[in-house]
């Protein structure tokens, strides 16, 4: 039994020793310390999810303006047509999220960031009510990858002094 399982302790030492981590799924409140979240009205629902999203992990949101910020200066959803039906109906077509922010931590300049994504989109005009649910579902999926994005670049480019 021992002898099973001295390679894997033998690996597992080795990886840990080169400085090896796994990649966590966004933040935790003892990474994030207090932060303040800003946007314009246009970029609400975006910033209201990055608001929820770190909620649900922990992490305070502050509703005045603290050290560390993260402003979502640009929420766009555009459609890239491929291909049409014999009608002239879109049938097909690529949803393209894009998420510009800006991270700022402390006395430190704003560092500016995007986040793209594109998911393709296959168009039913006989079925219109479900795919606009669906075209919903898969927004509110991209919105929740970016905010992990978003998360993640934070934690990366926090200062080592703070």
């Amino acid at each position: 039994m021992i002898r099973k399982l001295l390679p894997v302790i033998g690996l597992l030492i080795s990886l840990q020793s080169c400085g090896f981590k796994l990649k966590q799924d966004g933040i935790s409140a003892d990474q994030a310390g207090q932060i303040h979240i800003t946007g314009s009205e246009l970029y609400h629902n975006m910033s209201r999810t990055l608001r929820d999203y770190l909620n649900d992990r922990g992490v305070l949101v502050s509703d005045t303006p603290t050290d560390n910020q993260i402003t979502i200066t640009k929420e766009s959803l555009e459609r890239r047509l491929l291909s049409l039906l014999s009608n002239g109906q879109v049938a097909e077509y690529d949803l393209v999220f894009v998420v510009q922010y800006a991270i700022k931590h402390g006395d430190n300049d704003a560092e500016v960031f995007e986040y793209k994504e594109i998911r393709q989109y296959q168009d039913d005009p006989d079925n219109a009510l479900a795919k606009y649910k669906e075209r919903e579902v898969i927004v509110a999926e991209m919105r929740l990858k970016a905010c992990t994005a978003i998360t993640r670049k934070y934690v990366n480019t926090i200062p080592k002094s703070l």
